[in-house]
């Protein structure tokens, strides 16, 4: 559809909009209530993208299509109608969704089916032929008809673009990126999802809900939209201040502003879903974005933790690295870490991600990795949203995570962790976002995440709302969390009284909760240290124990490894980690809840229910690109500490895309059960048995 004065946007097919983002946390640790749990088939979803599927189809090439994906084990499909507004949809693209719905839903299994939506960016294709910057005379654009529904920048540019800035985008087209507070445009799109939800379709994976700033010519990085006469009049209305007009994060106005950008952006989101779910009741919405734990959430307005009420979950768009195949160790451990983080942020929902590989061994890995952090994976070819890798391999790979779903997605698994390592957003910005690029929080947290992992240690990603469930842990990690609300302080500061440990770096609690500093720790008589510290203290409160060190040790961790450039495992690398655990995790005097010797590369993920003991264990021996599988590994011992109480005689593994497999259990000392397997990629060990005491408190693996 491209006549004149018909807006059609490009922006997929191929990848997400951007240039370029714990263990399994089915069923975490005590959290908040979620008025939006998923339904089934999206916390189980195998997902990939339809191809030459469209409304010009007739209902037996429609049906061919559909089974045709339904028989590669898909259980979700995303599919495209031409045009990625929902109030740009036409009635014969409204029928089509609702035949695909139908005809997917009557399967056997059924099929779940979800439509690609790009609201906020609008692209007019082939209006600027002179390539003048400006649209031709006589034709029509997002722009040239609606100037007021843009977003604008600081210094009051509309984010209106010309080109092919960006690889979706025609050498003709315009890029309009719409305000999500424009009140004409945002009245026709939450009217148009409630025609998309009555088609029947299951929902919308909506992409880039966020204000503008990467992306434009030249780049956006510093206008911090959007500063439009309809944002500027409503913030006035809501707040009774005027947006400032300069960068200054020490002004609560411009803070209050960057929190209100956030809530904005999720009563859209959460106004779209409300509209469609007065047709269908258990539509859902997941926003695509690209997220790592840093501060592009701060400029976009958006992130996992602040949508938890607006949305169903997220699609979380992640690559970081130019081609995929030329990963090397490290750059799959600081992934492996991320998509922890995914599920400590996403907790009783799924967390679906789209990344990308080119090559069947790539993306053996690569579902391997999300596998073991208990994601969905979405099945495709590198660096777009609808080929895949190899339709026999994912025909493959989905059978035998279909086969094998409860082993990650049941929600009777709880992660067995006795160690939390706490993400603070707060941190990321008002620390983080003002500086620019230095990291320092970001860094430090996914520095300590990695080293964790190397060293075995089993944790969960914790968040600034699950203050009430610290107890259930026998240590809590605080990379330089540096802002803390009077709420942390007397969590934390509660948590050690009581026979908690706690392991801090760099600047923890030196900020109050709105990046203000203090003059003093806020933590001060916990660590037992006043500012600035120097070299390690360890101090008794109370019946725990704090350990803090101002030194930042996962930034220092983060350089040696280098995620995303060349990387080898150095004598820097070991240097750190070493250091690390002499000088501050030996003396939390911890008892791993899992053992191996040596064996850095294997990383293990253990789970519990009432009725079974669930590892996921991932193999990265040698791996380094262009070499894109690793290297198998025999003869692993794996001891495992069993829950007070608990019972077992068996054990299974299932290597990936194989069969399931009985291994010997044995017991080297009482409480303690061992294995011992081989692993190629990626292996799932069951240990079914019995516990004679009462139910397991949710989440409750290490202190009762």
């Amino acid at each position: 559809m491209k006549p004149d004065g018909t807006i059609r946007n490009f922006s997929t097919l191929s990848l997400f909009h951007s240039f370029t983002f714990a263990i399994s946390l089915t069923g975490l640790i005590a959290h908040p209530a979620s008025t939006n749990q998923p339904p089934e088939w999206a916390r189980t979803a195998r997902l990939a993208g339809s191809e030459t599927l469209g409304w010009w189809l007739t209902d037996s090439q429609l049906d061919a299509f559909i089974a045709e994906h339904h028989a590669q084990n898909i259980s979700v499909l995303l599919i495209w109608a031409d045009a990625e507004q929902a109030y740009v949809l036409t009635s014969a693209e409204l029928e089509y969704l609702r035949k695909v719905a139908q005809k997917a839903h009557a399967l056997d299994p059924p099929m779940s089916v979800i439509v690609y939506l790009a609201p906020l960016e609008q692209v007019s294709v082939d209006v600027d032929m002179d390539k003048n910057g400006q649209v031709d005379p006589g034709k029509h654009s997002v722009y040239s008809d609606h100037p007021g529904w843009v977003q604008v920048g600081i210094d009051g540019r509309p984010a209106v673009f010309y080109g092919s800035y960006a690889f979706w985008l025609g050498p003709h087209d315009e890029d309009a990126w719409v305000c999500p507070n424009d009140p004409e445009w945002r009245g026709l799109e939450i009217a148009a999802f409630a025609k998309v939800g009555a088609t029947g379709i299951d929902g919308v994976w909506w992409d880039r809900p966020e204000f503008l700033s990467d992306l434009g010519t030249p780049k956006w990085r510093d206008q911090w939209a959007c500063h439009c006469s309809d944002c500027k009049a409503l913030f006035q209305q809501e707040k009774g201040a005027e947006i400032p007009g300069t960068v200054d994060f020490a002004d609560s106005t411009w803070r209050s502003w960057i929190e209100w950008r956030f809530a904005k952006m999720g009563k859209l989101i959460s106004d779209c879903r409300a509209a469609a779910r007065r047709k269908s009741p258990g539509f859902v919405i997941f926003n695509e974005f690209y997220e790592r734990a840093d501060w592009y959430s701060t400029e976009a307005g958006f992130s996992s933790l602040r949508s938890r009420s607006s949305n169903d979950g997220v699609a979380h768009e992640w690559e970081v690295r130019t081609p995929p195949n030329k990963m090397k160790y490290f750059d799959w451990k600081s992934d492996l870490f991320t998509y922890r983080s995914y599920r400590g942020f996403d907790r009783e929902r799924p967390s679906w991600v789209l990344a990308y590989s080119q090559s069947v061994e790539a993306a053996k890995t690569l579902a391997s990795t999300q596998l073991q952090a208990g994601c969905n994976f979405y099945e495709v070819k590198y660096y777009q949203m609808v080929p895949s890798i190899d339709k026999t391999f994912r025909t493959k790979v989905f059978a035998w995570i279909r086969d094998n779903e409860a082993g990650y997605y049941s929600g009777d698994l709880t992660p067995y962790a006795n160690v939390g390592v706490y993400y603070s957003e707060p941190s990321i910005h008002w620390i983080d976002a003002p500086s620019r690029g230095n990291d320092d929080v970001y860094e430090e947290f996914q520095g300590l995440g990695i080293l964790l992992g190397e060293m075995h240690v089993t944790y969960v990603v914790l968040t600034p709302d699950q203050l009430t469930s610290l107890d259930s842990f026998d240590a809590i990690v605080l990379p330089n969390a540096a802002t803390m609300s009077d709420a942390e302080l007397a969590a934390f500061t509660a948590y050690v009284r009581g026979g908690g440990t706690l392991v801090s770096t760099a600047e923890t609690s030196l900020y109050d909760a709105s990046g203000q500093r203090r003059s003093n720790y806020g933590l001060s008589a916990v660590f037992g240290a006043s500012y600035p510290a120097t070299g390690t203290v360890v101090n008794n409160f109370g019946s725990g124990r704090s350990i803090f060190t101002p030194r930042r040790f996962g930034q220092d961790y983060f350089a040696a490894v280098k995620p995303g450039s060349p990387n080898t495992v150095t004598s820097k690398e070991k240097k750190i980690r070493a250091e690390f655990i002499s000088g501050l995790w030996d003396k939390t005097s911890l008892q791993p809840i899992v053992s191996l010797t040596g064996r850095e590369w294997i990383a293990v993920d253990p789970f519990y229910s009432d009725s079974k003991i669930v590892l996921h264990v991932s193999n990265y021996k040698n791996i380094k690109g262009p070499q894109e599988k690793p290297v198998p590994d025999s003869g692993v011992t794996l001891d495992i500490r069993l829950p007070d109480g608990f019972s077992a005689t068996s054990a299974t593994a299932t290597e990936l895309l194989e069969d399931s497999k009985s291994l010997t259990l044995t017991f080297p000392q009482t409480g303690v059960a061992r294995v011992v397997f081989g692993i190629k990629n990626h292996v799932l060990i069951e240990i079914p048995g019995s516990r004679d005491a009462p139910a397991w408190p949710r989440g409750s693996c290490g202190r009762r």
